[in-house]
């Protein structure tokens, strides 16, 4: 791939000087010109392209071994394939679940005019109720999280346990032994690292809230500005917290 973009663009560029030189002459202005820079422009980006792969011509070695070893890690562990698909149908079972349970929560309180439709109502919650929505809320961040860490930590216990195995003549069930030692020994560890990021989750959807909020009081560009870089930063920390905790498991 990296070839045949240095071939393209050498081409491009060379399609550029041929079309000007068959085409075009130095009196049809700016054609001609813009022509040549194209061409130009395509040469340089092929050198610069070329002169990358020189440099990185290490860490692309690198990147060809590990998709040799992939390939042959998957082409022996088909079952791999099952474990994001399960991790789809046991997600959306889960929100099913949380969906049901969240519509009996936004029910509880009791029944009042709404202000200015009095015709109205309106379901009012104590702080009671509030604070359990906060936590339910909580709730669907983490096993979401859960579920997630549980799948990246089998795939990469599956992976450690093929690699180091692939030069002897001991040969295990890589997948179910990743299954095993995460339900038998780390399931605290994958609870640790989905509460810190249902954590970081729960600041941006409460942010998200509060934001909506001060628009509504101050519609100012600065406000939106400062907002808009706020929430910004916090998802830049969830996806930050999520890489960390992604290569603690593995």
């Amino acid at each position: 791939m990296i070839l045949l973009t240095i071939l393209s663009l050498c081409a491009g560029g060379g399609y550029s000087w041929w079309i000007r030189a068959k085409r075009y002459t130095p009196a049809d202005q700016p054609v001609y010109n813009y022509l040549a820079i194209a061409s130009y422009v395509l040469w340089g980006l092929a050198g610069l392209v070329f002169i990358a792969m020189c440099c990185c011509c290490g860490a692309i070695k690198i990147g060809i071994a590990v998709m040799k070893a992939t390939a042959k890690f998957i082409g022996e562990n088909l079952r791999i394939f099952l474990l994001p698909f399960s991790s789809y149908v046991i997600l959306f079972i889960w929100l099913g679940a949380w969906g049901l349970g969240g519509l009996f929560l936004w029910t509880v309180g009791y029944s009042a005019p709404r202000d200015g439709y009095e015709f109205s109502t309106q379901i009012v919650w104590d702080k009671y109720t509030k604070y359990v929505l906060i936590y339910y809320v909580f709730g669907l961040f983490w096993v979401n999280a859960f579920i997630v860490g549980m799948t990246q930590f089998i795939i990469a216990a599956a992976s450690v346990i093929w690699y180091f195995e692939s030069g002897s003549d001991k040969k295990s069930d890589c997948v179910g032994t990743g299954i095993k030692w995460v339900w038998r020994y780390h399931l605290g560890t994958i609870a640790l690292g989905s509460m810190i990021i249902a954590i970081c989750q729960m600041i941006r959807a409460v942010f998200e809230y509060y934001r909506r909020k001060i628009q509504a009081a101050f519609p100012s560009k600065l406000v939106k500005a400062l907002l808009c870089l706020t929430s910004y930063l916090l998802y830049c920390l969830e996806k930050c917290i999520k890489y960390i905790t992604k290569n603690a498991y593995i």
